[in-house]
């Protein structure tokens, strides 16, 4: 009946295992699976994930003590909505743009030159109050069209790229951002890394790397040009591709154990790592890592790593914990990203699309 109809599964699809996640016959394959107080341990399973679509949590009036009895330490927990509307950040009635979040977002080249701009249309999505794009003059264009909200900074650039001498200038406006955005789109060079070196280097401020952020900072790591530092506060957002070059290992390894991996990525960078793909995890050093079962096939297309990017920044601006912020930006993504493949299905799914259910995703939290 799916292809004729949305389908629901109360609890959990039919024909699960409630414990283990496995099937000794058929299961169905829901849309939505709205399960009733708790999570289910079955959820933590990969291999019938697909099963459950959409998963929301319903209270049924049971008691909190009565539902937690024999629990145990489970390798990871699960991203629910009743937790995030615990740590969710909310503004004052006399709020104003500057306590709302400052975000800054460094990226963009030739080749990728909207990269920035969907981080930023992200962030505003996400509640920033002043999102400022230090980009390449290919990037205005876009800018001025998906997001006229954003302050522009057009970067004299070499070779279409942003380099360690054409950011100088601003060093002083970036360290007046709450959170800076640094990697979408910014390319692979020598200069990049260069440049990713100096900014780790001289910003004070919080900083969400990714794309390309990730891929310098990989490189600096292997030539023993950069340490974490006890001040620096990090995110890193890598898929597995990236995830794999950061410690050095294949992508099928990552991809084979994918716990382990972002343990060993938040320990080695001392910085909260969210792990993005099929259960998008986050994990802190010395935390159980946090599954987020939000999110569906459609969303593997260019850009929507971009977007995460900016929501991340702009939650963790209004929510000092970066753990809670992942998490709600994972979430929030995961869950506009399904609305975005209930309207218009999986296969005309984009990153601007996705944008577009923010909205609807956010108010669930915000």
């Amino acid at each position: 009946m799916r292809a004729h109809a949305f389908v629901v599964a109360a609890d959990l699809p039919s024909g699960m295992n409630g414990d283990t996640g496995e099937a000794a016959g058929d299961v169905v394959h829901a849309d939505l699976t709205v399960s009733f107080a708790r999570p289910k341990k079955c959820f933590l399973n990969d291999a019938l994930a697909e099963k459950v679509g959409h998963l929301t949590l319903a209270d049924i009036g049971l008691d909190a003590a009565l539902c937690d009895v024999g629990t145990s330490c489970d390798p990871c927990e699960l991203i629910a909505l009743p937790e995030l509307v615990q740590v969710r950040p909310q503004a004052p009635w006399a709020a104003h743009k500057g306590v709302s979040g400052r975000i800054g977002i460094i990226g963009g080249s030739m080749a990728y030159p909207h990269a920035p701009v969907l981080a930023g249309l992200g962030a505003l999505k996400s509640g920033a109050g002043l999102v400022t794009l230090f980009v390449p003059s290919y990037s205005a264009p876009a800018a001025a069209s998906w997001i006229p909200e954003a302050i522009l900074n057009p970067v004299e650039t070499s070779q279409g790229r942003l380099s360690l001498s054409s950011l100088q200038p601003f060093v002083s406006a970036l360290n007046g951002c709450d959170v800076i955005v640094l990697g979408p789109g910014l390319s692979q060079t020598p200069e990049t890394s260069q440049l990713v070196a100096n900014l780790l280097g001289v910003l004070q401020t919080r900083m969400v790397l990714d794309a390309d952020g990730l891929n310098a900072l990989a490189d600096l790591r292997k030539a023993n040009q950069w340490q974490p530092r006890e001040t620096q506060q990090l995110i890193l957002t890598p898929h597995p591709g990236e995830a794999a070059r950061l410690p050095e290992v294949s992508t099928e390894s990552v991809q084979n154990d994918r716990l382990a991996a972002v343990r060993r990525l938040a320990d080695r960078y001392q910085a909260t790592v969210i792990l993005k793909g099929s259960g998008t995890l986050v994990c802190a050093p010395g935390r159980s890592p946090l599954l987020n079962r939000t999110g569906n096939p459609g969303m593997a297309t260019g850009g929507t790593g971009d977007v995460l990017a900016g929501m991340t920044a702009a939650l963790w601006a209004r929510q000092s914990d970066p753990v809670n912020a992942a998490s709600l930006a994972v979430w929030a993504h995961g869950t506009a990203g399904d609305f975005a493949a209930f309207i218009d299905g999986p296969h005309a799914l984009t990153a601007t699309a996705l944008a577009g259910q923010l909205g609807k995703a956010l108010s669930f939290l915000l």
